[in-house]
């Protein structure tokens, strides 16, 4: 049986600290005392565009329960696709908007899995691609290319689109037009 959203945030949520506290002892670094709940809260309502009640910070359930409010999912929702897309959510028309609106918020509603539904949206398996793609195309082609990387691959292949990354030798030009010419030329696109 599958573990609960909550009990897999927690698992990671654990392990991350684990790893953390590991790294921390190897390089002999003190982590700075951990933030009171106001001070998290306001980070969050920075970060999110929403705030949390101070009390379901340190509670994964109250945290997820709280994320999943239709208005607070949706409000997110709408903060992140105009952070993905830079603006680019202007680009469709309203109802397509409202769409994709939807789909975001239903995944951080848990009413969907939201990995699932970029790899749709990405992939061309999804009604949306065509939409997603115009939000997200804005500034052209090498700008979706660079952006879809760093999404799906969390690579940054600003440099390598014009010669070998020479910084830690991570990165080709081949790389980058590799992976442009997949979104060019074996990409289907669903349309509406």
């Amino acid at each position: 049986q599958k573990p609960s959203p909550s009990v897999e945030v927690t698992l990671v949520s654990t392990a991350v600290a684990e790893d953390m506290n590991r790294y921390w002892n190897a390089i002999g670094l003190t982590p700075s005392a951990e933030s009171s709940a106001a001070e998290t809260t306001k980070r969050l309502a920075a970060a999110l565009g929403v705030e949390l009640p101070p009390d379901s910070i340190g509670d994964s359930v109250s945290i997820q329960r709280e994320l999943g409010r239709p208005k607070i999912a949706q409000s997110i929702a709408r903060r992140w696709l105009q952070q993905l897309t830079q603006g680019g959510l202007v680009r469709v028309d309203e109802e397509s908007r409202a769409e994709l609106l939807a789909d975001v918020t239903d995944a951080f509603c848990s009413r969907a899995s939201f990995d699932r539904l970029l790899a749709n949206w990405t992939g061309g398996d999804d009604d949306k691609t065509s939409t997603f793609y115009t939000a997200f195309s804005g500034q052209g082609e090498h700008q979706m290319v660079r952006r879809l990387a760093s999404l799906t691959m969390n690579v940054d292949l600003r440099c390598v689109q014009c010669h070998d990354a020479l910084i830690e030798g991570t990165g080709r030009q081949q790389d980058y037009w590799s992976f442009a010419a997949f979104f060019r030329h074996e990409l289907k696109r669903e349309q509406k």
